[in-house]
């Protein structure tokens, strides 16, 4: 029996699409959870929920441990080395960066910027209570011997405004080299005509779609027999059956 933690607004939604999900005949349960807001609330501009808290119930438990991961792997190196960056003294114990130069997490990831720093951009909380939030879910993400990434390289037009799509713009533009980050004007707007004239630069860039053409074909290798994703996969699920 695998089980699901998910919000109840999302199991809601779920059940209304596909209501025989939610049936024990399939192996597969899911615990609904209040997400905090009200049932007035818009839930259009929230961030998927990250339940480290569940993990921790998960071993109290004594039951196996898994988290499908759907942000960026440098997202994910990048919460994952709060305690490091730390240590090294490139941030202090509130998030905030003590450099004003570049780190680099892994050779095979750009390096970022305190301007990459996802707590910065994580809506009207301030930026050390974000830090403490995203440190918790390292503490717990520890707990957990598989993490799945998923991803894909295709050409992007990029326009960040929260959390991890600044450092998703970094990597994309900066390191990848498969799109372009759109400009504000003095004003702060990004104009329908910045958009045009990036669209068009973007659809003639030979060097973007070639990149964006290696990508696709590294991702299509991975996921093949033989592949390294591929590989994981079969060794998640005869950890799962065991």
């Amino acid at each position: 029996m695998v089980t699901f933690v998910i919000t109840e607004f999302a199991h809601a939604r779920l059940m209304a699409a596909e209501p025989d999900l939610d049936n024990e005949r399939n192996k597969v349960r899911y615990i609904a959870v209040p997400d905090g807001l009200s049932e007035d609330d818009a839930r259009n501009d929230e961030a998927d929920p990250m339940f480290g808290w569940a993990l921790e119930i998960a071993e109290m438990l004594k039951l196996k441990l898994a988290i499908f991961w759907t942000s960026a792997p440098g997202v994910l190196a990048l919460i994952l080395n709060i305690p490091k960056l730390i240590e090294d003294g490139i941030i202090d114990a509130k998030g905030s960066s003590k450099i004003d130069g570049k780190v680099q997490l892994s050779t095979d990831l750009p390096p970022l910027t305190s301007a990459d720093f996802l707590w910065n951009y994580s809506g009207k909380q301030s930026g050390e209570t974000n830090f403490q939030y995203f440190s918790g879910i390292q503490r717990n993400m520890k707990r957990c011997g598989w993490l799945l990434c998923n991803c894909m390289g295709v050409p992007f037009l990029c326009w960040p405004y929260f959390a991890d799509q600044f450092y998703n713009r970094s990597c994309i533009c900066n390191g990848y080299k498969v799109g372009l980050a759109l400009s504000p004007d003095e004003y702060g707007i990004v104009t329908r005509h910045e958009i045009r004239r990036k669209l068009d630069s973007l659809v003639a860039d030979d060097g973007i779609r070639a990149n964006a053409l290696k990508l696709k074909e590294m991702a299509l290798q991975s996921i093949s027999e033989g592949g390294s994703s591929a590989k994981n996969l079969d060794n998640f699920i005869s950890q799962m059956k065991q």
